[in-house]
């Protein structure tokens, strides 16, 4: 899933229909707001948890896992999955570390050497791009989320996003390309947007949603965009396990998320920020507003919206 973020100089039940909606503040809608901090970092989503890298490469980590113990190795950035992390270097050499039995995360010795672009965790594998734009997947494989199409292989890769069984990648035009599970359509892409050319993908569990060059946000599988009453003119999106945010060029945010998911949408108490970056985990988001504030909400079950006091 798509649960990272570059943050800062660049973050009552309802029938969703699918339809941009903000559900009244409730019980189950838990939000935590971070005090202003005057420092550069960089936040991450993925799974129960959350972290920040500073400029000092300083990590803080909240939520169900703390992988703070990184920061030994200067990383430059991260990317958290379902109970493990991967992070890049100083030198572009990837990393992973694992809370979980069931899923080996060791690097490929065809990764070992190359020098990492950009790394994406999902569920339970994780892609990388090297510096030449080569696509590489590895860790559990039960959908096919990591056999890469010879149409990928043989493409240069700008940018990948990994889901709960499923891949997705833009190649070095903007084309699209889904691999994996395809239970709910989610890497059926439509016809009406397979030949757009796309600049920003996010994925989930079970969909798949891009930002194309025009800055238009489409959606295919569990979650589907009602044009009708989304803006244009999006510059980021983060996908949670079944939800997905946006936020347009006015610096307004809007969620969707598929039926019987509604506790990840947006608080309706935090339509009137500007937000500046988003990153969300399974079940929660958090974003980054233009007073330095770093508002989290969704589901709380691990803590993963109590930062706390951050340094």
């Amino acid at each position: 899933m798509k649960f990272f973020l570059l943050l800062f100089i660049f973050l009552n039940s309802c029938d969703l229909d699918n339809g941009r909606l903000f559900p009244e503040d409730s019980d189950d809608n838990d939000i935590v707001s971070t005090a202003s901090i005057p420092k550069i970092f960089t936040l991450y989503s993925g799974g129960n948890s959350n972290c920040y890298i500073y400029d000092s490469f300083k990590v803080k980590c909240w939520g169900e896992h703390d992988y703070s113990s990184i920061a030994s190795s200067n990383p430059s950035s991260m990317s958290l999955g379902r109970g493990f992390a991967c992070y890049l270097d100083q030198s572009n050499d990837v990393s992973c570390i694992s809370n979980r039995d069931d899923l080996d995360v060791s690097i490929p010795t065809s990764v070992e050497s190359k020098s990492i672009s950009q790394i994406s965790s999902g569920d339970s594998h994780i892609c990388a791009i090297d510096d030449n734009s080569d696509l590489y997947c590895w860790g559990s494989n039960e959908s096919n989320q990591t056999e890469i199409p010879s149409n990928v292989s043989s493409s240069e890769i700008s940018l990948v996003s990994s889901g709960s069984n499923h891949t997705c990648a833009l190649d070095s035009d903007g084309t699209i390309s889904c691999w994996g599970s395809d239970d709910d359509g989610q890497t059926t892409i439509p016809s009406t947007i397979r030949t757009k050319q796309f600049s920003k993908i996010s994925i989930g569990s079970k969909h798949s949603c891009g930002i194309d060059t025009s800055k238009n946000l489409y959606c295919w599988g569990s979650i589907t965009v009602d044009r009708t009453v989304s803006s244009d003119n999006y510059d980021f999106l983060a996908s949670g396990e079944h939800h997905v945010c946006a936020i347009d060029s006015s610096s307004d945010l809007s969620c969707w998320a598929d039926s019987e998911y509604g506790f990840s949408l947006l608080p309706e108490s935090k339509l009137n920020y500007n937000y500046l970056g988003i990153s969300s985990g399974s079940g929660h988001t958090c974003a980054h507003t233009s007073n330095g504030k770093t508002v989290c909400w969704g589901d709380n079950e691990s803590g993963q919206l109590e930062a706390g006091t951050l340094p």
